[in-house]
């Protein structure tokens, strides 16, 4: 896989280095910037696009606790323990 400077990626015909792949464009593609209120939704700007107005944050800045589970007193302790156990798949 290629990326040109307009951000295009092009496969190659040759069975393509996923690792490599996937740290090349994660790499160019996107930086944290924020988490909604609910604790839901994570969001991410373009790495290209120049925002100096809008930071980017390390995960622990970015985190929310979920509102609506906390709101039914769920606690945050509650809530890891209850993902901890969801099926997870690696994509």
């Amino acid at each position: 896989m290629t990326v040109d400077e307009r951000r295009t990626v092009t496969r190659a015909v040759s069975p393509p280095d996923r690792e490599a792949e996937r740290a090349e464009v994660t790499s160019l593609l996107t930086r944290l910037v924020g988490c909604d209120s609910t604790g839901t939704n994570a969001f991410f700007l373009r790495a290209d696009v120049e925002a100096p107005a809008v930071p980017s944050l390390d995960v622990e800045q970015a985190y929310r606790p979920h509102k609506n589970w906390l709101g039914r007193g769920c606690s945050e302790a509650e809530q890891f323990e209850i993902m901890q156990k969801m099926p997870y798949v690696e994509v």
